[in-house]
């Protein structure tokens, strides 16, 4: 029957007004448990009705479910936001679970509706009353004094609330006047914190519900989202929670794969009846391990709270707990106490309790597994990514909502989009968390600018700034990389025509390397005399591909002991819990250029870890942290002393004789991880002579800004390259005998100075 006819039929009306008649005597006779199973029958037929879920809410209430009746008050209350009753309802609820703030704006709002209902007032001094605003609650409960009779709830109500007020002449007076009304047992009851003298003495003060959140009840008020796919996931919860002891999964799987979503699916089958027989009218509670140990700090009240946790469990063997993290359960004591665990486990045993827990695979063997008493209460929930197809389904009803939700529209095509650029750029984290962030923060960005509709743009933007990195680094293309490498290096690096070719090369099939690999995007070995243009080389890498650069010199790591200054110190010695700094620099900044001087001088111990680091694509320090490496670009560089390679150019022989060399310096294991072993030669006087008009350009520039011109001859260039044996050396000489005179010369501005050689000296003149 559709929601629209129930609403409209005099019939259908003529019979969900008997129903809530009969829901209505059950509450004023006592009978909490059935009158909850008849107003949730009515929620399911007539679920847009507000005093369906007005009805139940109450029921709710004298059983002693505070937080799910106070969620099915906000739901009475958003269908029928201009009820007095509802709202004087709801402003009641709110003072009995301690919003006091709320229940005074809900009862302030019922009030100026309606004026006439006694409720409101009498929750409104409620309220007053447990924000210590005695004077306030007075004024509130005075309109009640003139009238001729009152609800008896609300009358005895407004007596109890006078009791808690300061005796004085006003209270005396307005006690005998509301005594003075006559009690009428046929007006309308008033809301269900009123009636709190009426419920049951076993459902007082529901300890489970004070420290968790109904997920059932979040997914009948409509206040849960709903999780698509995982279909799998969900049968072997709902397998393993119907077994008749041992019930209790545990899901394990890495960080972002969706393991609440998928308790959370399962709480909508729960709610929608679309469940075994064993679970019909079952609920998950969600609860936390912060809540369960806050304030128990004392010896013995960690236990006592969880006994009368587990005591209440076992009266509503219906209820399922669900504990997120649930590793923590294992180390969850303060000193002298039983961890939470230890509690748990003979109740667990005995099928007493059905536990659901969700953790990662690191949590899960850290914890539970060295635990074998634990984990064999566990049955293990294996969760990890969902295949393409869950996952398109997963994400398209994400776009769906996000879209609903930000005003914007998302097609199909922009939803691929997100997800295979989430897979190739943000391959350190998992789906569908990954795709579902980037997704809303499309939508975000569209929203902001205006936009009707997620644009290729949008998406594009997104992924650049979560992965650290630009748009156009997204967009380019392996060939487009290359060229544009080529062309960097050409312009920064004088000479070394074959080495650039085979750096542009090397850059090129990196970029052709799928980022979710397990391996780091390129691992290059640059190896030369010292101060030949390596770093020149790299730097100019780095800025035509929009990429940081990290450096860290391996020769610091020459002992065993320094091994701390590469991952971290030991647990047990100083700087333990401040890491490793290059592991942080790298975790910041994960597409990286990462330049490691001088490996053929690290400890071998070194080298094996940074062996293992590349095979793995990720470096973990020593408190068990990893930062991913399959964005980075790594570059070993070597300063060897002369060249080993007897011409130019990149033949089979060479290539193997650089091979042979690099397994020498690096050893056989790193240097399998090598994608490709550049070597830069010495710089030829020609490669130095263009280079010494580069730095002569680079001074004359700065110079001329002071309206100082140089000109050097030939002569005195000459003279520099016969002392200068590489491009350190060089430029020295040029800043030291060359700029520094001109600069001791010029006394003036707007003059000349001219260098040249002058009997086997570089002599600086004013012309």
């Amino acid at each position: 029957m559709s929601r629209r006819r129930v609403a409209a039929s005099p019939v259908d009306r003529a019979s969900f007004d008997r129903d809530c008649a009969e829901v209505e005597a059950l509450l004023r006779t006592g009978h909490w448990e059935p009158a909850r199973e008849r107003a949730e029958a009515l929620v399911a037929q007539h679920p847009s009705l507000s005093v369906a879920h007005s009805l139940l809410s109450r029921a709710l209430f004298y059983m002693g479910h505070s937080t799910r009746a106070v969620l099915a008050a906000e739901r009475a209350r958003d269908l029928a936001p201009s009820d007095a009753q509802t709202l004087a309802r709801l402003g009641g609820m709110y003072a009995a679970v301690g919003r006091v703030d709320e229940a005074i704006e809900r009862c302030r709002e019922a009030i100026a509706i309606d004026d006439r209902d006694p409720s409101a007032r009498v929750n409104l001094a409620l309220a007053l009353v447990r924000a210590d605003r005695c004077d306030e609650a007075t004024d509130a409960l005075s309109a009640l004094a003139g009238r001729a009779t009152l609800a008896a709830s609300a009358r005895k109500s407004a007596l109890d609330l006078l009791g808690e007020l300061p005796d004085d002449r006003r209270t005396r007076a307005l006690r005998e006047a509301i005594e003075a009304t006559t009690p009428d047992e046929q007006l309308a009851a008033p809301p269900a914190v009123l009636a709190s003298s009426q419920r049951a003495p076993s459902s007082h003060d529901s300890a489970l519900d004070r420290v968790g959140r109904d997920l059932c009840a979040l997914a009948r008020a409509g206040r849960l989202e709903r999780a698509t796919g995982r279909d799998d996931e969900i049968e072997q919860l709902i397998d393993v929670l119907a077994r008749r002891r041992k019930s209790n999964p545990c899901l394990v799987g890495p960080a972002g794969v969706g393991k609440t979503a998928i308790v959370e699916a399962l709480a909508h089958r729960i709610a929608d009846g679309r469940v075994p027989p064993a679970l019909r009218g079952a609920r998950i509670v969600e609860v936390s391990m912060a809540s369960l140990t806050a304030g128990t700090s004392l010896r013995g009240e960690l236990e006592s709270r969880l006994q009368r946790i587990l005591e209440e469990l076992r009266e509503r063997r219906s209820t399922i707990l669900f504990l997120d993290e649930v590793h923590t359960l294992v180390a969850s004591a303060a000193p002298g106490q039983l961890s939470v665990a230890e509690v748990l486990k003979p109740a667990m045993a005995r099928g007493e309790l059905s536990l659901i827990g969700a953790t990662t695979d690191e949590g899960y063997e850290r914890t539970i597994q060295r635990d074998p008493a634990l984990a064999r209460r566990f049955e293990r929930v294996s969760v990890r990514e969902p295949d393409e197809r869950s996952l398109r389904a997963i994400l398209r009803a994400s776009a769906t909502e996000f879209g609903r939700h930000h005003g914007v529209s998302i097609d199909d095509e922009r939803v691929d989009e997100c997800r295979k650029l989430a897979s190739q750029w943000l391959a350190d984290r998992r789906m569908p968390d990954v795709g579902v962030d980037v997704l809303d923060r499309a939508c975000v960005r569209a929203a902001r600018d205006g936009a009707a509709r997620v644009t290729s743009e949008h998406v594009l933007a997104t992924v650049a700034t979560m992965a650290s990195s630009t748009v156009d680094q997204l967009r380019a293309t392996p060939g487009a990389l290359s060229e544009r490498a080529r062309t960097a290096l050409t312009s920064a690096v004088i000479g070394h025509e074959a080495t650039v070719r085979a750096l542009a090369s090397a850059v090129s099939l990196s970029a052709m390397r799928d980022p979710s690999q397990r391996r780091a995007r390129a691992v290059l070995y640059l190896l030369g005399p010292s101060s030949v243009g390596k770093h020149c080389a790299l730097r100019a890498l780095a800025a035509a591909l929009d990429r940081p650069i990290i450096q860290f010199d391996l020769a610091s790591v020459a002992e065993r002991h320094d091994l701390a200054k590469l991952v971290g110190t030991s647990a047990g010695y100083v700087g333990y819990d401040d890491g490793a700094p290059l592991l942080r620099a790298l975790r910041a900044q994960p597409n990286a250029v990462l330049c490691l001087d001088n490996p053929e001088q690290a400890h071998p111990d070194a080298r094996a870890m940074l062996a293992n680091a590349l095979r793995d694509a990720a470096l973990t320090d020593a408190r068990g942290d990893s930062a991913d490496l399959r964005r980075a670009l790594v570059v070993l560089v070597t300063h060897r002393a002369e060249s080993t390679r007897s011409r130019p150019g990149f033949s089979l022989t060479n290539v193997k004789a650089e091979l042979a060399q690099a397994a020498e310096l690096l050893g056989a294991s790193l240097a399998a991880t090598l994608d490709a072993t550049v070597s830069f030669e010495p710089l030829s006087r020609d490669e130095r002579r263009a280079l010494a008009r580069r730095f002569i350009d680079d001074g004359g520039a700065a110079l001329a800004r002071h309206a100082i011109r140089l000109r050097v001859e030939d002569s005195a260039i000459e003279l520099l390259l016969d002392g200068s044996a590489n491009a350190r050396e060089l430029r020295a000489r040029c800043e030291r005998e060359l700029f520094a005179t001109a600069i001791e010369l010029a006394t003036r501005s707007d003059l000349t100075i001219v260098a040249r050689a002058m009997e086997g000296r570089l002599s600086c003149a004013i012309e």
